[in-house]
């Protein structure tokens, strides 16, 4: 079927795989601000053609060069986001416990910080990285909570905790659930 369409591929930073982390509180974020940048000039031009963006990506961190393709589309238009995952994805650098970019992406949309949850001190390049990711499309923050709905969310450390108590609408285990209330 997908041989039926146009397809685009865009360039992928899969040698990043091979390399070191880089920072430990945003491992390879220059390779993600990169596909960032690239997914969102992608699909910000199929969305100008008036053409449906049908994204496939082997990492969900590449959802937020999606929304900034979006936005960078639509720039005055409100956008929400149904977020299927297990996990809540609202961490940063300053909350991560792991380092990895893929637990951030709806941080990143938001332009949260979570700074009052702090637990990491991340070097001044990975601000300006973090910085830069959360500007992608020019448009920051791309939605706010009240735009988001989560469903499926079942793994979720404090600080995201903290950070959800401001959704409206979470489809959870109701154990989930009782905890943000």
């Amino acid at each position: 079927m997908f041989n039926k369409v146009e397809s685009i591929d865009v360039p992928n930073e899969n040698k990043l795989l091979f390399e070191l982390g880089g920072t430990p509180y945003a491992k390879r974020i220059k390779g993600i601000v990169t596909m960032y940048e690239r997914i969102s000039k992608v699909v910000a031009d199929t969305l100008k053609e008036r053409k449906f963006p049908l994204i496939l990506a082997g990492d969900h961190s590449s959802a937020g060069g999606t929304v900034a393709g979006i936005k960078m589309a639509f720039p005055k238009s409100k956008l929400g986001i149904i977020w299927i995952d297990a996990h809540a994805d609202l961490h940063s650098p300053y909350t991560t416990p792991t380092g990895n970019v893929h637990g951030m992406p709806l941080a990143a949309i938001l332009a949260e910080d979570n700074s009052s949850n702090r637990m990491n001190k991340p070097d001044k390049e990975t601000v300006d990285l973090w910085n830069k990711l959360k500007k992608v499309g020019g448009v920051s923050p791309k939605i706010t909570y009240r735009d988001l709905v989560y469903i499926a969310v079942r793994d979720v450390e404090p600080e995201e905790t903290f950070l959800m108590k401001n959704i409206r609408f979470v489809l959870s285990q109701p154990t989930m659930l009782k905890d943000m209330v």
